[in-house]
């Protein structure tokens, strides 16, 4: 009996050990697995993040390039003045030129005052190209208080949204920012409004200047918006004399400023300056 008390013990710690043997196998597999998985991971982020780095340092070095290139250019600079409507829409934007690749620069000087829900201003994309949009508020804070929207004229349809919510909108008008979004040729309309359009904050004022540029730059053409013009009907058309609108041609438009004398300010100072100077 003690022999056979003894023989079974014998086999169970046998069986024990080999379990044992079994699971450390399983374990060590596991854990090489996981070693290997872990590596793979780590391998792949180690990729992104240098696939990342070497992005950020090929945009720096094109944009170091441009900005020894456009050093080299004369720049023209023209100026126009517009007034703010009581009743603005995508119909009745006021034209600030056309964008023209390695030609033009559009600024916009303007503000949202007290009641004003919304500014609209038009322009035009000669040729299919990319295009950047540049942003000035009086307080850094104030961008993400403010909606920037790029329109097509032509049906309203939205191209860009800041609106972080606006899902394909929003990566577009990041792509924008970043000098990288191919902008098709055509009419569009920027459209600024408050990011909280409840009744409340319609009494918040915010003061700001856009910019839209496309490679190099040899004119630069500024709109400087002014307050409503009592003179003018809700709708921007002048009372008495020749009637004219703000959606007159812009080839019209383009000669007027190209007409205008230099202004003498320097391209790179001349947002800035404006936004603090501004008169409404």
């Amino acid at each position: 009996m003690a022999n056979a008390i003894q023989q079974a013990a014998q086999q169970t710690a046998s069986s024990l050990a080999g379990a044992a043997t079994k699971t450390t196998t399983t374990v060590t597999a596991t854990t090489t697995a996981a070693t290997k998985t872990g590596s793979s991971a780590a391998a792949g982020s180690s990729s992104d993040s240098a696939s990342d780095a070497l992005q950020r340092l090929a945009d720096q070095v094109a944009a170091m390039r441009q900005q020894a290139q456009q050093k080299k250019i004369k720049v023209q600079d023209f100026q126009k003045a517009s007034h703010d409507l009581k009743m603005d829409n995508r119909m009745t934007a006021r034209n600030v030129g056309v964008l023209r690749h390695d030609n033009s620069r559009l600024n916009v000087i303007s503000a949202l005052g007290k009641d004003d829900n919304a500014d609209f201003f038009a322009f035009r994309m000669a040729t299919t190209a990319e295009a950047k949009f540049g942003l000035l508020t009086n307080d850094g804070k104030d961008e993400a208080s403010l909606r920037f929207q790029v329109l097509k004229k032509s049906g309203g349809a939205v191209v860009a949204d800041s609106d972080p919510k606006s899902g394909k909108a929003k990566v577009a008008y990041d792509q924008l920012k970043a000098g990288k979004f191919k902008l098709e040729a055509g009419d569009y309309v920027l459209r600024i409004t408050r990011q909280d359009d409840s009744k409340a904050n319609l009494k918040t004022e915010y003061n700001y200047a856009v910019q839209l540029s496309s490679g190099v730059y040899k004119n630069d053409f500024d709109t400087v918006e002014k307050g409503i013009d009592p003179k003018q009907d809700p709708f921007g058309i002048t009372v008495g004399g020749a009637v004219t609108t703000l959606t007159g041609s812009l080839g019209s438009a383009v000669s007027y400023l190209q007409s205008l004398p230099r202004i003498g300010t320097p391209a790179t100072d001349k947002l800035s300056g404006m936004l603090l100077n501004k008169v409404f």
